[in-house]
């Protein structure tokens, strides 16, 4: 389960999508203008777009009948040799790293993606 992004965060992000929008303006231009990076930019604005976004409304599940019957398909397993932990940042992004990462390479992990 995702958390949902700081509410700051994303109302900032609406902001700069919209003025970019409305200034006519390349988005590479925009984004030079501004110094943002062009790979956040269009990270939040396809978070942003989503029809299903978590962020703008969450989906709902499917009505099912009392009669309609339970699957007992088997769902896949994959086993993985390390344990991971899951890092779930402010802003929403959440990370899957080996609990044997080194701390270092998971500080500058964390330093780049929240630089978007």
């Amino acid at each position: 389960m995702m958390s949902k992004p700081d509410p700051v965060v994303v109302a900032k992000w609406q902001r700069l999508i919209a003025e970019q929008a409305q200034s006519q303006l390349t988005v590479q231009a925009f984004c030079r203008q501004r110094r943002i990076a062009k790979s956040c930019f269009y990270r939040w604005k396809s978070i942003l777009t989503k029809p299903a976004s978590p962020i703008r409304a969450a989906p709902t599940a499917p009505k099912r009948s009392v009669d309609t019957p339970v699957s007992t398909t088997f769902v896949p397993l994959r086993v993985v040799p390390d344990t991971l932990v899951e890092v779930m940042l402010p802003s929403g992004i959440q990370l899957r790293l080996p609990l044997s990462a080194h701390a270092d390479q998971v500080a500058q992990l964390i330093k780049a993606v929240t630089a978007c």
